[in-house]
This record gives C-alpha cells, structure tokens and sequence, in this order.
C-alpha cells in the first residue's frame, strides 16, 4: 500500500455499513436503523417540498419579484445577464415554457433545489455519524430560515444553494474515495454553481486552503481527480466566460456596485459585524432546537471526535471558511454584505454544531430533537401563509405578491387588439410593470427596457419601432421620466387615456396608475405581415 494510500483510508460511519438494529437486539426481520432514517428523511423531505410549493402557489396573487425577474431574463435566453449568469433564468423560463405558463413548477422547482442540500447533507453526514445523528444534523436545517421563510420564490441564490451543497460532497468522496467520477461531478457542481451566480468562487478558494492546510487533500493533487473537475468546470463555463469578456463584464460591474463599499473607516468593522450578527440570527433557533445535544455534551466521550484530523479540517475550512472569506473581503474593502447572501453556506451547519455539541447520546434524544424540528417547519409554514394574508392589512405599503400583473396584461392586450390585428411581440417600459404585463399575456412577448435599454439586449428602439409593441409604466415610479424618453425616442407613439388598477387584496390600498403608449408597426412590418398572410 502506498503512501497516498493509507492517507486517505477515512475511518467512515455510513448508515449502510450498520449492522446494528433499531430495537439493538439484531433480531431477523426488524428494521436497521439506517433503513427507519432514510424512510423518516424521504417522508420529511416530501411533506416539506409539497408545503413550500403549495403555500406560495395558492397565497401568493401574482409571482414575487425574482421569479418575475428570472423569466423576464430567460425568455431572451442570453450567456448572461446584467446583474447574474444565466442558469437560474434559463431553469425559470424552461420550466415555464414546458408547464404553459403554470404558476406552481417554478415553486416546486425551488423546493426541490432545496431538498437537493437537505439530501447532500444527509449524505455527508452519513460519512461522519451513525444514522440517527446524521439525519438529525440534516433536517436541523429545516429550522434554518434559509432553507424555508427564503425559499418561496426561484433565484441565483437559490439555485447556487445545492450546486454549493453538493461541491462539499463530491469534494470529500472524490478525495476519500479517488474515483473520477466524483471528481467529474465536483466539476459539473462547480461550474453550475459559477452558472448560478459567482459566489461560488468562495467556496473554491476555501477548497484551495483545504488543499494547504490538510496533507491528504493534498496528496489529492498527485492523482487525475482534481484536473478533471478543473477541466469539467472550465468547459461549463467558459461560455459565459466569453460572454463577459467580450460584453466588458457587466453582471462583475453589478456586483462590485451592489458591494457598496463604505467610504469611512468606521465602515469596515460594521459592515462584516453586521453581516456575522445576521448569520448567527438565522442559525439561533437552530442551535436552540439542538439543545439537548448541547446539554449533554462531556457526559461522554463525543463518537464524532473519533473523526481523524482530515476530518475535522474539512468540516470547519468548508464550514466556517467561507464565512471567514466573506468577513476578510468585507474587513479589508469596507463592503457591505447582503444577508440573504449567506443562503449559500450553511448546509453543512448542522453537521458541524452536532460534530461539536454531541456526546454518545441515545437515538430517542436525536428523534426528540427531529420531531421539534418538524414541528418547527409546520409552524413556519402556518406563520408564513398568515404573514401572507393577513401582511397587506397591517402594512402601509403593500408587496410585489399582491401587484395586479395579470389586470395589467388584460388592459395591455385589450389596447393592442384596438389598433392592429398582429400579435403583440414586445412590451417596453420599466422592466418590472413591463415584464409582469408579458409574463401574463398569451403570446409572451419580449420585454425592452427603455429606461436601461442594456438592461434587455434582446430587443432595442429598432426593433419597437419595426414591430410595434406597448409601452407602459407607473405614473407615480419614473412616470416622468418614462413618458418623457417615450416622446422623445418615439415621436411616432401614440400616448393613451392613463387607467388604474387595484392590488390584489382587500386591504385598502391606492390603486396603482399606470401610463401607456402604442407604437404601431411600420408600414414595411405591416407589408410583410400581409404578404404573409396572403400566401397562406
């Protein structure tokens, strides 16, 4: 055996290589415990994807902000965007394209890019811990406001969330177990993750210091596994690479705007305090739901501190590294850093609490602690679709959930139909009334920004002018300014009567007023589309 061998001979807890029974007694035809926890994991899973795809679809009146951003951007199918890559559009607007316009499937797909991280932690923890104890540091997540209250919608933070989940994953079994075909599934989770949005490159330079600091992820780099993920990742990629190179990087630009990097010095100490203090928030009722395995901690030898140091490194340097990362840049920059931005990392949160807080602990205080975490979901769920409906009567202000889209598309499509008999094919205006009225209409048409044109690539003035399309806008966001550029770029445009709509609720809101304008199809457009229908 050489020497890169007995490296990464891992001592392993896997349920599957349990023999111990349920009831302890080894008596035939009784479960394992490794079969009740992958039941009681699958069952968990179930309930909890149904829930977060059903609570939404029937509360939520009309699509949330990102959702409505991810398929305004998808239907151009672009290599990118201004603000993100282009993965979690190009998902929206597939599953959109194939469901006919379902409200549901882009739910349910969120859901079940949740379930993926809930499943790449059950696994991984099944390489540390026996099967109660690895089903429990799983569904912890459950009382993670990450893996639930952020989750009713579809976004790059979303969909990065399993693609990070499962590079931690494929990481340690390609270098425990030296298989290419980890390694190349490393590279493919990898290069989605970079598809999804370019937080994954922390992670990638966590992995980087793993390599430093631990000698058998090192001696990883003597065998093919590590250049093939490269390789892997590179080739998914490298076409949005290009993308950006030759569009001059604008989704980087975006990014590093967003930053909002603090002029004062007093900034670089708040901005990575606020972010840890946000972190720590979303992980406390975690931490308080695992009570009693902290409560128990020194009663015995803790079973995972028989974890070797190869281990326990990658547990915290992929744990707790990335935090680190994002607390340096921001310390160093005086970047300020969104919250939700930490969405990405915590999978593996409670693998590492119960790695740390556990003892040798009798498996009914780890089925006590994943019956509070079910309980907890259930809550949540119920708190949210409360907060859902009754919100609108106890705010000033109300949500994008309750915006009237579809009244808007119904109104848009009505005025269309009044002055030509072609299709509508672009609606233009301020991307978020414009891309609500397209999302809703029959024909789906394209939407051009005309407030920031480089916004929608897909479609420009040239374009509007030779086919036509609406123009529409809210009076009391930009209206000015709207109607201003639409007079000066579109002197051709015929402005119509102002209408308005309600919100879609029974509280007491103003109605939203909205501005509109036709620009009729050219004479040459109209030619043709006659022609066309002649020789059919």
């Amino acid at each position: 055996m050489s020497a890169s061998d007995a490296a990464i001979r891992i001592p392993s807890m896997r349920a599957h290589h349990e023999p111990t029974l349920l009831d302890g007694t080894g008596a035939p035809g009784v479960l394992s415990a490794g079969d009740v926890t992958a039941r009681i994991f699958w069952a968990f899973i179930g309930v909890h994807v149904i829930l977060w795809t059903v609570m939404p679809a029937m509360t939520h009146p009309n699509r949330p902000l990102d959702m409505v951003e991810m398929l305004y951007w998808g239907h151009g199918w672009q290599w990118g965007y201004y603000k993100h890559p282009p993965l979690p559009a190009w998902i929206a607007a597939a599953i959109f394209e194939i469901s006919a316009g379902a409200v549901w499937p882009l739910y349910l797909v969120a859901q079940l890019a949740v379930a993926t991280s809930f499943w790449a932690a059950w696994k991984l923890a099944q390489e540390f811990l026996k099967p109660w104890p690895a089903l429990c540091a799983s569904l912890l997540l459950e009382t993670c406001s990450y893996y639930n209250l952020a989750t009713a919608d579809i976004n790059n933070s979303i969909i990065l969330q399993p693609c990070w989940a499962l590079s931690v994953l494929f990481l340690y079994r390609g270098i425990t177990t030296k298989k290419l075909g980890y390694w190349a599934a490393l590279g493919a989770s990898l290069g989605l993750g970079m598809l999804a949005k370019y937080d994954m490159a922390v992670l990638v330079l966590a992995m980087i210091y793993l390599a430093a600091r631990s000698e058998t992820a090192r001696l990883a780099l003597c065998t093919a596994g590590p250049y093939v993920a490269c390789f892997v990742s590179l080739a998914i990629f490298f076409p949005h690479l290009a993308w950006m190179i030759q569009n001059q990087f604008p989704s980087v630009q975006y990014a590093l705007q967003r930053a909002d990097h603090s002029r004062s010095s007093i900034g670089h100490l708040v901005n990575p305090l606020e972010f840890l203090i946000s972190q720590i928030l979303a992980l406390l009722p975690m931490l308080a739901i695992a009570y009693p395995l902290w409560r128990r901690r020194g009663r015995q030898p803790a079973e995972a501190n028989e974890l070797d140091t190869f281990q326990q490194d990658f547990l915290l340097v992929l744990v707790l590294g990335p935090l680190a990362l994002d607390l340096l840049v921001s310390l160093c920059t005086g970047a300020k850093l969104q919250s939700m931005w930490g969405m990405r990392m915590w999978s593996f949160s409670g693998l590492l609490l119960i790695h740390y807080a556990s003892a040798a602990i009798e498996p009914r205080v780890y089925r006590t602690v994943i019956a509070r975490c079910a309980l907890a979901g259930c809550l949540i769920v119920a708190a949210v679709t409360a907060r859902s409906v009754a919100l609108p009567f106890m705010r000033s202000k109300p949500s994008r959930i309750h915006y009237p889209g579809v009244q808007l598309a119904e109104v848009v499509e009505r005025q269309w139909q009044q002055h030509t008999d072609r299709p509508l094919t672009i609606v233009a205006g301020p991307w978020w009334p414009a891309a609500n009225a397209s999302l809703y209409l029959h024909s789906r048409p394209l939407v051009h920004d005309v407030l920031n044109p480089e916004f929608s690539p897909w479609s420009n003035d040239a374009a509007l002018r030779r086919e036509g399309g609406m123009i529409v806008w809210e009076k009391d966001v930009d209206g000015a300014i709207c109607a201003q550029e639409v007079r000066r770029r579109f002197p051709e445009a015929e402005i119509l009567a102002p209408f308005e709509l309600n919100w879609q609720t029974k509280a007491n809101f103003p109605p939203v007023q909205f501005g509109a304008a036709i620009v009729r199809p050219s004479v040459a457009a109209e030619n043709a589309a006659s022609g066309r229908n002649t020789r059919r």
